[in-house]
């Protein structure tokens, strides 16, 4: 699911302010099968395996900028930004490999679950924008 809000709005002559928050949300599942087989010594599995795992991502950004703009004596057009940007992301999968045994027991009791995590990851990066532009000229800074 992925959407996007923004508010904009001139509060005096030339000045903007936007605000806008956009989001990236994401699930997810699998479940996959590999059968035994045995090629050479260093190609083979020896037991079914079967893998299966699921997660979720969330990903966002917050953006807040002012905008001046102004055009002095009918030649000269200035423009400034100043804002800031605030994106998170988050992911967190989960997953687990059943192996079988391999002493022939019923199915239902043929698997364990030797191995299995969760992880999680995050990402908060902050940084500020500016911007002048006059006539041609541009300087754009970003921290």
């Amino acid at each position: 699911m992925i959407g996007n809000f923004f508010l904009e709005a001139e509060v005096l002559d030339g000045l903007r302010l936007k605000t806008d928050f956009g989001f990236d949300l994401n699930w997810w599942d699998y479940r996959s099968f590999v059968p035994t087989y045995e090629f050479h010594a260093a190609a083979q599995n020896l037991t079914n395996d079967v893998y299966q795992g699921s997660g979720n991502f969330q990903g966002m950004q917050w953006e807040n900028t002012a905008n001046y703009t102004r055009t002095i004596d009918d030649k000269h057009n200035v423009d400034f930004l100043v804002g800031n940007v605030v994106p998170s992301e988050s992911i967190s999968p989960a997953w687990r490999v059943l192996v079988e045994h391999p002493n022939g027991q019923s199915v239902q009791s043929k698997f364990s679950i030797p191995r299995c995590g969760t992880g999680h990851l995050g990402l908060d990066l902050r940084r500020s924008i500016s911007g002048l532009r006059f006539d041609q000229y541009v300087l754009t800074v970003a921290l």
